[in-house]
């Protein structure tokens, strides 16, 4: 993708947030209803958490840790207008009552840095908390390179090591997730600084194993991945264009969807078409217990429109069924995420006019079996989602105050 792109797709992807601080300002009532009173979702609990007089917080990532019953959620925090005093935090919450039992520091940036936080570009790319309380996350914390930072539970020892091998001339690689796998290491997907989709294996100090590139049309991107089996295969998703340079982002793209074997080698490969590309677009995959796949993904033409779609898989690939799953209203950008449960089947959220949540609830063959609505909640626009054993955490957040910008942390707590 050349700099004319990179160029446009940054100021489209600014000009959103900024139409969607505006249009949020005008929203200050809440109110939770579920349409069908037979398969209520039940909404246990809704806090807030600020960071500071003055600061506004957005959170990136949240991820319930491997034990105990803590909600761990990465962000940043910065005041207004001057983008100053830029921090990166890391906030643990009780899963049961919402209480905050830590938030850490873990990294603060300097000034010339700190405007990045306040246009999006520090977000975290995934989050893992293992059960002796190392916390992993890989973004921008401290330069303009993307690193992988390791720490632990109360954020007293933290390392921070780049992605990129400079040796290699790398150059701008762009990482989009990181995965955390089953043998304790991480996958870093997004795509190369030639357009191709892109995979780095790193253990958990950081340290590269293996790299791949996956070659598709003149631009291609994964944007998700899960690991499946006990030999270190993996499914991941992404996204290919035909088109390349200004001209990439009005045209529509093929989803691919690769099985891998440990080492990287693609053992098989399915496409079908999409929509146009967009940071709020993004194909997202997770497993069912019986091995299926459901893969969620746009098939909207234009930039702004939304029109979610999901197929399921089986481990060979092969397509079971599909659905049609929530559609923008007008050229409003809509956010939609998908998370497996554990016991069967999975949980789909989206929002409607960006301050608004549907949370539904599906078995394994894609019946419904559970919804809430959540209207004018105080929150707007990309949200976390995360799923613990009998709950579901939607984590966003909030409309600015008093037109100053100020936003804090929202957590809602849903019983599964």
């Amino acid at each position: 993708m050349g700099k004319s792109t990179k160029k446009i797709m940054k100021t489209l992807t600014r000009s959103i947030k900024i139409f969607i601080l505006i249009l949020s300002l005008f929203v200050n009532t809440s109110q939770i209803y579920a349409q069908d009173s037979n398969s209520v979702l039940k909404v246990l609990w809704q806090k807030e958490f600020s960071g500071g007089e003055g600061i506004s917080c957005i959170p990136h990532e949240a991820r319930i840790g491997t034990a105990g019953n803590s909600l761990f959620i990465t962000g940043t925090s910065f005041r207004p207008k001057t983008y100053t005093d830029g921090k990166f935090w890391l906030w643990e919450i009780g899963q049961n009552d919402g209480n905050e039992i830590r938030r850490n520091v873990l990294k603060e940036t300097t000034k010339d840095r700190s405007s990045a936080i306040g246009i999006g570009a520090w977000v975290a790319k995934g989050l893992k908390v293992t059960n002796d309380g190392k916390i992993y996350t890989v973004g921008k914390f401290g330069d303009s390179t993307q690193s992988f930072l390791k720490t632990n539970r109360d954020g007293t020892s933290i390392s921070v090591k780049s992605v990129y091998d400079s040796s290699l001339d790398e150059g701008d690689n762009t990482i989009w997730r990181m995965i955390d796998l089953p043998d304790g290491n991480f996958f870093l997907i997004g795509r190369d600084r030639n357009s191709k989709s892109l995979v780095i294996k790193v253990d958990a100090e950081g340290n590269r194993l293996w790299k791949r590139t996956y070659e598709a049309g003149k631009i291609s991107l994964f944007t998700d991945c899960v690991p499946v089996g006990n030999k270190g295969d993996f499914v991941i998703v992404g996204w290919s264009s035909e088109t390349g340079g200004e001209r990439a982002i009005e045209e529509l793209t093929d989803i691919r969807i690769l099985k891998c074997n440990a080492d990287g080698e693609k053992m098989s490969e399915v496409t079908f078409p999409g929509g146009s590309p967009g940071g709020h677009k993004s194909p997202q995959i997770c497993q069912l217990d019986p091995g299926n796949f459901v893969v969620a993904y746009d098939k909207d033409a234009t930039v702004m429109g939304t029109d979610y779609a999901i197929k399921v898989f089986n481990p060979s690939l092969e397509m079971l069924w599909e659905k049609p799953m929530a559609k923008s209203e007008g050229r409003m950008p809509l956010y939609f995420k998908i998370k497996a449960i554990s016991g069967g089947g999975f949980v789909a959220a989206h929002c409607v006019n960006m301050y608004n949540i549907r949370v539904y609830k599906y078995d394994n063959d894609g019946n419904e079996i559970g919804k809430v609505f959540m209207d004018q909640i105080n929150g707007f626009g990309d949200f976390s989602l995360e799923c613990s054993e009998d709950k579901v955490f939607i984590v966003l957040p909030t409309i600015p105050e008093n037109r100053e910008y100020i936003t804090k942390v929202k957590v809602i707590a849903i019983e599964l």
